[in-house]
């Protein structure tokens, strides 16, 4: 079966800054002129959920693409019949079905059958990823070894590298890694403390050297779209000290919603 990690989703009041955000510092691209609310890398999706009451600001969830969702209702049903599927509304061109991992991780569910799917959505392969695009997704939970396995069982992600024994373990759809880390709440010592949940998203970028000077740039020309400015303080620095510990990133900001990010060069 084929799974592909094909969005990501960000809910936010200020949607029109993140727009602005990954349009012109990673060259994102809107799937239609007239909607800011989704970019894309040529590859995977990057939504921005207009924030309703009751509803936590930041990276909220991802979407996977399967080509077999029968398959799918097979294995959850044969080995994990806890997890459930949800029907999501017909006007969602990347979600057939809502689900869960067995922490309660939730993501979307697509298919290649589905009849509204549009854009990227509707590309079986990756048609045109661009040389500054989504490399990998991190996401801190409370059974990390037990996820690597739903992951590899119901949908057939393989490893991006050998395991060690944890507590990280390195998955991929065969384009982007998805990365599943042990959530520990000693990590979070010194700094603000978070739920077990996606972590950040990491971005390849063609030149570290003109991807830190576009930064600086958006800073001085575009400062509604820039990244707000990380208050000096022990507790902050603690959290993004632990964010610098990806091996995947050598460069870390975040966007104006917050939303943590690293970059690294192309190799």
């Amino acid at each position: 079966m084929n799974t592909q990690i094909k969005h990501l989703a960000i809910q936010s009041d200020i949607w029109d800054k993140l727009y602005g955000f990954y349009s012109e510092l990673f060259h994102m691209t809107s799937f239609n002129p007239d909607n800011q609310g989704a970019v894309t890398d040529g590859n995977i999706g990057l939504n921005f959920n207009q924030r309703s009451p009751g509803r936590q600001a930041g990276l909220d969830h991802w979407g996977f693409d399967v080509d077999d969702l029968d398959a799918v209702k097979v294995r959850l049903g044969e080995s994990y019949p806890s997890v459930e599927l949800l029907q999501r509304p017909p006007t969602r061109p990347y979600a057939t079905l809502g689900s869960h991992d067995t922490d309660g991780n939730y993501f979307d569910l697509s298919t290649k059958k589905q009849t509204n799917r549009t854009g990227v959505y509707a590309e079986q392969e990756v048609v045109e990823r661009r040389p500054r695009h989504i490399d990998h997704v991190v996401l801190r939970t409370m059974h990390a070894s037990e996820l690597a396995k739903f992951y590899m069982d119901v949908y057939e992600l393989s490893w991006a590298k050998e395991p060690t024994g944890g507590p990280t373990y390195h998955l991929t759809d065969g384009t982007t890694t998805f990365v599943i880390t042990q959530w520990r709440i000693n990590d979070f010592e010194g700094g603000g403390i978070a739920r077990p949940a996606l972590d950040h998203i990491g971005f390849r970028v063609e030149s570290l050297e003109t991807f830190e000077k576009d930064l600086e740039a958006l800073k001085e020309e575009r400062p509604q779209f820039a990244p707000k400015a990380w208050r000096a303080s022990d507790e902050q620095e603690a959290r993004l000290g632990l964010l610098r510990k990806c091996e995947y990133g050598t460069f870390q900001l975040w966007d104006p919603q917050g939303v943590l990010i690293d970059v690294s060069e192309a190799k």
